[in-house]
């Protein structure tokens, strides 16, 4: 496949991960495609043999200018896909094929910017930390999952943050 069958993106997102359990890493692009006001989410499937073909049909909503990651957040061994960006925070499970779920918006927030994931509780399944728009306001967003993809906003009493790096690091060294 020639590099101008992929997705032209500005203020692009990506993300890597075997999302169909094949042993090839595939890839997810969101952006704004060349210089148009549309936007786009889309997951290109490797083929083993370095090519990579556009899964046609996939529930994603165009998104740019934020955050993509594959990881497992329902426990259920594939990777699903957290996005944040224009859409506010989206996230899709893979039931093990590859194939996505509609998007679930969580917590209603707008404009989303950068996220991280990371187990911090040690059950098995990540945590969110992201920025987003709250009420009107920039807002550091963390979100504690259940352990089946389920999420429930905490308590973080962080506004003004929109746009910041920042990551989940073990600063305490206690695992």
């Amino acid at each position: 496949m020639e590099a101008s069958a992929y997705l032209d993106v500005g203020k692009g997102m990506i993300a890597l991960g075997d999302v169909n359990k094949d042993g090839h890493e595939d890839l997810v692009l969101a952006g704004r495609p060349g210089y148009t006001t549309d936007e786009a989410t889309k997951l290109y499937l490797n083929n083993g043999r370095g090519a990579f073909g556009e899964v046609s049909g996939a529930p994603f909503r165009g998104t740019m200018g934020g955050t993509a990651i594959l990881a497992d957040v329902d426990k259920d061994s594939d990777l699903d896909l957290f996005t944040v960006g224009t859409q506010g925070p989206m996230l899709y499970l893979n039931d093990g094929s590859g194939t996505f779920a509609e998007g679930t918006q969580l917590f209603g927030l707008g404009v989303g910017g950068r996220a991280v994931m990371a187990d911090v509780d040690k059950d098995g399944a990540p945590e969110i930390l992201f920025s987003g728009i709250y009420n009107g306001i920039d807002a550091l967003v963390y979100c504690k999952n259940d352990g089946a993809g389920n999420f429930t906003r905490e308590a973080l009493s962080v506004t003004k943050l929109n746009g910041l790096f920042y990551d989940f690091a073990d600063v305490d060294n206690d695992g």
